[in-house]
């Protein structure tokens, strides 16, 4: 039996604008937001059958059928001719389809372990790409992988869009002992707005606008303040969303803004204000479900165990 482990973080996206072309690999998004050290950890075990290819799939414990591990799969040629016994286990940390990235930081972890047990050898790029890729087909995302893939620490800037090696990044620093809490209320449904071309195009204009206003002040508190303004007029925002904004506002803490696209946010907070921002946030959500992380500044990797 084989046996491979990968890491990959989550990726809050705190602003965006889509970027369409025919070419996959060059679609993406500019935007902004938070690598977490928290995220997905995946472990893959291989072993040889007389049965063709049999994939076991599970999220969190529970056998799921992942069309992410299937694109993968597909993506690195990996065919049912093929004799093996693989078992993909994937461990989210974070709430799914609630803007922290779930989608790609998988595709790039799956990626990474299967190659290693498969003995696949190629680039980090090369592993990114077909992520990058895999969240593009499966209608997932855009540009989180090129976010997760091209900048590590800080607030990262995708300031040109597409796939890892297209997309260019920066980042805005932060102070290391800065902390991200957030927590979710739950998921958007994007199918509607992925539809909508007019909103598409609206939401476009008012994210290049957004990168444009953060790069003439690239500070912590401007980033915050535009992202929150594009969260606004975006129309993103729940009722509950907008009360505990105001609650926070009423505290004197500014540096939060909505989780793109999730009924959820995100908040950079200094460890003298630690206990009294989760103080707030337990108005509205449970103990367990408040998330208090690091901003990753490691980036995607192996691990000897999980």
């Amino acid at each position: 039996m084989k046996v491979a482990y990968s890491f990959s973080p989550a990726s809050i996206s705190s602003f965006f604008a889509p970027y369409i072309v025919n070419d996959p690999l060059r679609c993406g998004a500019i935007g902004g937001g938070v690598p977490l050290n928290v995220g997905v950890k995946v472990a893959v075990k291989l072993e040889e059958s007389n049965c063709g290819l049999l994939l076991k799939s599970r999220i969190n414990g529970k056998s799921f059928d992942s069309f992410i591990v299937k694109k993968v799969l597909e993506l690195l040629g990996i065919n049912r001719d093929l004799n093996y016994i693989i078992e993909v286990d994937q461990f989210i940390d974070v709430p799914i389809g609630c803007g922290y990235g779930t989608s790609g930081a998988s595709a790039l972890a799956v990626t990474m372990a299967l190659c290693k047990a498969l003995n696949i050898n190629m680039t980090f790029m090369s592993m990114a790409r077909i992520a990058h890729l895999v969240d593009y087909y499966c209608g997932t995302g855009l540009g989180t992988v090129s976010g997760i893939f091209g900048c590590v620490g800080g607030i990262r800037l995708i300031v040109s869009p597409g796939g890892p090696g297209y997309a260019v990044v920066d980042r805005i620093f932060i102070p290391r002992d800065c902390y991200i809490v957030s927590a979710a209320f739950g998921p958007i449904d994007k199918r509607d707005i992925l539809r909508d071309s007019s909103r598409l195009s609206y939401i476009e204009s008012l994210g290049k606008m957004t990168l444009n206003d953060i790069l003439r002040n690239p500070s912590i508190d401007n980033f915050f303040n535009c992202c929150r303004n594009f969260a606004s007029k975006a129309g993103f925002m729940s009722p509950h969303l907008k009360n505990l904004f105001m609650d926070l506002e009423k505290a004197e803490f500014y540096l939060f803004t909505q989780n793109m696209i999730g009924d959820a946010l995100h908040i950079l907070v200094y460890p003298e204000d630690l206990d009294k921002v989760k103080n707030i946030l337990l108005k509205y959500f449970s103990v367990d479900s408040i998330i208090t992380a690091r901003v990753e500044d490691r980036g995607p990797r192996y691990l000897d165990r999980l």
